[in-house]
């Protein structure tokens, strides 16, 4: 749950840029380990997304925390990650590598998500810690799809859209 005080800090723009995504500016609060993310495109599928996650950590734990969501700014506040060691990020990009290799593949051509991939045994020469995070991350999206009436292929499954957040991946972007 968000605080009046950070509410406030909001209000009075209180935080300093702290980069951009593909659709967002992002902000961190003065003084909190929050992140003001401010949409610039007048797509909701981020914002809808923000909505299902907030205030649910235990339901979406593999999605970094999102605490508040504003309609009207277009904007939402999340936990800010960390970042993953460079080992981790070298798994997440050779994950990718496999990935890509595979989706090239005349016989997989069908096959448009990293979940397919994880859930076939073509995946055994993945890193074990992203398999079990994408493993895990997908029942997660799958429900949040039905509630939208999305299409998991939609979903933005890269390594610049991971981080850490109790010490283990979480999707920070989607």
């Amino acid at each position: 749950m968000i605080t009046q005080d950070v509410i406030q800090k909001i209000k009075q723009r209180r935080m300093t840029r702290f980069g951009s995504g593909d659709s967002q500016h992002v902000y961190r609060i003065d003084g909190e380990k929050l992140l003001l993310k401010a949409l610039q495109y007048p797509s909701n599928r981020e914002l809808e997304w923000a909505e299902v996650i907030k205030d649910n950590h235990e339901e979406f734990d593999m999605f970094i925390p999102v605490h508040y969501v504003d309609l009207n700014t277009r904007s939402f506040v999340v936990t800010k990650g960390d970042k993953p060691t460079e080992d981790e990020q070298y798994d997440l990009e050779y994950f990718m590598k496999l990935l890509t290799e595979y989706l090239k593949a005349p016989v997989n051509m069908k096959k448009f998500t990293a979940f397919e991939y994880a859930n076939d045994n073509a995946s055994n020469d993945a890193p074990k810690n992203v398999l079990e995070f994408v493993k895990k991350l997908e029942p997660q999206i799958t429900k949040i799809c039905k509630k939208l009436n999305s299409d998991i292929t939609n979903f933005d499954f890269r390594p610049s859209n991971i981080m850490k957040y109790d010490n283990k991946f979480v999707m920070v972007d989607w």
